[in-house]
C-alpha cells in the first residue's frame, strides 16, 4: 500500500465516495493516453496506474483536493480527453484528477462573441451548440472528443490554425486553480476591441503548461460569426517538395491567406498505405502529394480564390486529377476525422513503432523554425 492509501479515506470524507474513487477499474481507466509511445515501457500496467482518480464537478472540488496532495506531498495529474499524445497519462503514488463531470456551458455572449465553458466539455458538443447558433467553433483539433480543458494544457494546433491561430489565440481568459489552492482569472482584456496590454501576459504562462502551474475550471473562447458560404478542394502534385512550396506560398499570399481556413498536406507514402490497407489498390503514379483546403467566404470570394489557388498550385506542378473524386467531395472528404485517422493509422503499419516520429506530420522540435525550412526538411 502507497502512502497515499493511508490518507485518502480524509479526501474521501471531505469531497464523498462519489467523487474520489480507488477501485482498480476506475483506476486503469485513468491509466493511459492516446500515446503509442506508452507502449514502449515494460511495467506500463503498473507503473503509470494512478493510486486514486478525483472526479472533479466545481472548483471547489479541485482546491480540497489541491490542499489535500500539498499536506501529503501527493502528485496531481490533470487530465482533459486523454486523447493527446503526452502529459496526461496517471502514474504510481498519484492522483488523476478528471474534469469530465464539468461539462456546462456557463455563457454566450453573441454581441461580444465569446463563450464561456467549463474544462470538460467536448469540442465536438461545443461546436455543435455554436453551428446551430451560426457561430464558429475556433477550438478544432483533429479529434474531435478533446475537452477545452486539455486544450488549454497543450496549447494545441487547430482545424482553423492557418486562418485563427492556435489555442493561445482563440482563448480569451482562463480560471486557473493554483498550486496553493487559491483560484485565479488571467485574461487578455475585452474581445472587441483587445484592450492594450495592462500587465504581464500571465493567460499564454499557463496555456500549455500541460497542467504543471495549475488547473483550469473555466475557459472563455472566441467564436467569431461563420462565413456564408464554405467550400472544400485539392490539388495533387507530382513531388511532396513540390506541394510544400505552394503551400507556402498559399499561406502566404495576402489574398488566399484571408480566406483559406485550413490547408493539409499528405505525401504519396502516407495515402499509398491507406489505398493498400484500406482498398487493396495502389494511386496512380502521377499522385506524389495531394494538398487539400477549406474556404469561407461568399460566393463570389470562393470563385475569386479558387482561381488564385490554381494560379499558384500550377507554378509547381498542380493539378486536378482524373484519378481522384470530383475536387469539392474529394477535399471535404480528405479532412474527415475517418481519413485523417486512417492516414495515422497507415503511418503506424510503417516503420513509427522502430524508429519513432510523428507519422504522416513533420514537426520541427525548434519552434523557432520558418516553414521556409520545411522543403529541406
Amino acid at each position: 500500500m502507497t502512502e497515499l492509501m493511508h490518507h485518502i479515506k480524509e479526501l474521501q470524507g471531505v469531497l464523498g465516495p462519489d467523487k474520489v474513487y480507488t477501485d482498480k477499474v476506475t483506476r486503469i481507466a485513468h491509466r493511459m493516453s492516446h500515446s503509442p509511445e506508452i507502449l514502449l515501457h515494460k511495467d506500463r500496467m503498473d507503473d503509470f496506474l494512478p493510486d486514486a482518480v478525483l472526479c472533479a464537478e466545481c472548483a471547489e472540488d479541485i482546491v480540497e483536493t489541491i490542499k489535500f496532495a500539498n499536506k501529503y506531498k501527493v502528485p496531481l495529474i490533470p487530465q482533459g480527453g486523454r486523447i493527446g499524445t503526452q502529459g496526461s497519462q496517471g502514474r504510481r503514488g498519484a492522483i488523476a484528477v478528471s474534469l469530465h463531470r464539468m461539462v456546462k456551458i456557463l455563457d454566450f455572449d453573441e454581441e461580444n462573441e465569446w463563450v464561456v465553458v467549463e474544462p470538460g466539455i467536448r469540442v465536438d458538443h461545443l461546436g455543435e451548440f455554436l453551428r446551430k447558433k451560426g457561430y464558429c467553433q475556433l477550438e478544432w483539433p483533429t479529434t474531435r472528443s478533446a475537452t477545452l480543458g486539455g486544450r488549454v494544457g497543450t496549447d494545441g494546433y487547430d482545424r482553423w490554425n492557418l486562418r485563427w491561430g492556435r489555442s493561445k489565440d482563440s482563448i480569451i481568459a482562463v480560471e486557473m486553480v493554483l498550486p496553493d489552492g487559491d483560484i485565479a482569472v488571467f485574461g487578455e482584456g475585452s474581445n472587441k476591441p483587445i484592450k492594450s496590454s495592462m500587465g504581464f501576459d500571465l493567460k499564454d504562462l499557463f496555456i500549455g503548461s500541460r497542467g504543471t502551474l495549475g488547473i483550469a475550471t473555466k475557459i472563455w473562447v472566441k467564436t467569431p460569426k461563420l462565413p456564408p458560404v464554405e467550400s472544400w478542394g485539392y490539388r495533387a502534385f507530382p513531388t511532396p517538395e513540390d506541394m510544400v512550396k505552394a503551400q507556402i506560398d498559399i499561406s502566404t499570399d495576402p489574398i488566399t491567406s484571408a480566406w483559406v481556413w485550413r490547408m493539409t498536406g499528405a505525401p504519396r507514402w502516407v495515402f499509398e498505405r491507406t489505398f493498400k490497407i484500406f482498398a487493396n489498390a495502389t494511386p496512380h503514379e502521377e499522385l506524389g502529394a495531394i494538398l487539400d483546403f477549406n474556404l469561407f467566404g461568399t460566393e463570389e470570394i470562393i470563385v475569386d480564390v479558387k482561381k488564385r489557388i490554381d494560379k499558384i498550385a500550377k507554378k509547381y506542378g498542380g493539378f486536378i486529377s482524373t484519378h481522384l473524386p470530383e475536387e469539392e467531395a474529394f477535399g471535404k472528404a480528405a479532412y474527415t476525422n475517418r481519413d485523417l485517422g486512417i492516414n495515422r493509422f497507415a503511418a503506424l503499419a510503417g516503420d513509427r513503432p522502430i524508429d519513432g516520429g510523428r507519422g504522416g506530420m513533420w514537426t520541427p522540435i525548434d519552434p523557432c523554425v520558418p516553414n521556409s525550412t520545411a522543403l529541406e526538411y
